[in-house]
């Protein structure tokens, strides 16, 4: 006998009548070291119609089988140093699932860095987002002149 989630997968669509959609940003900026995999920390959660999110340790745990179209928005502040990297990792392996990565040019604005793509996902799989800066020093992200940083994940299909 099936336990009660992978019996209610099986139903999703046609049970509850809505597919998963999740996004959380951040209000308040976040210090990252240099050269440091860092957990993005996310303190506003702007809807989550599975339940997935972990405000605790900033995972987002898949309740719904299938694939998800995941948009990653990170903002940082300014500085001419370094590269920027933002990865989307999928059950702590430290395998990226959707990577990307940007060089600040020489001026004085905010640079983001921007990914998104697909992502296949099982029943229990977690998802948490992941930076890197290596601008020689600490590097906040930047949430503040109309900047955040934003997670988003959409359910395509089974």
């Amino acid at each position: 006998m099936p336990d009660t989630l992978t019996l209610l997968n099986t139903l999703d669509i046609q049970f509850n009548q809505a597919k998963p959609l999740f996004q959380v940003k951040q209000a308040n900026s976040q210090s990252i070291g240099n050269s440091s995999v860092t957990t993005l920390s996310y303190d506003t959660l702007i809807f989550d119609s599975h339940s997935g999110w972990n405000s605790g340790t900033h995972v987002y745990t898949v309740q719904v089988a299938g694939w998800y179209w995941a948009s990653i928005l990170v903002n940082w502040q300014t500085n001419t140093s370094g590269i920027r990297t933002c990865r989307l990792n999928r059950n702590g392996t430290g395998s990226s699932v959707v990577i990307g990565t940007c060089t600040p040019g020489t001026g004085t604005s905010a640079i983001g860095t921007y990914i998104t793509g697909p992502v296949q996902c099982s029943i229990g799989d977690t998802l948490k987002v992941e930076v890197v800066q290596t601008s020689g020093g600490s590097l906040s992200t930047q949430v503040t002149a109309g900047y955040t940083s934003v997670f988003t994940l959409d359910w395509m299909k089974r």
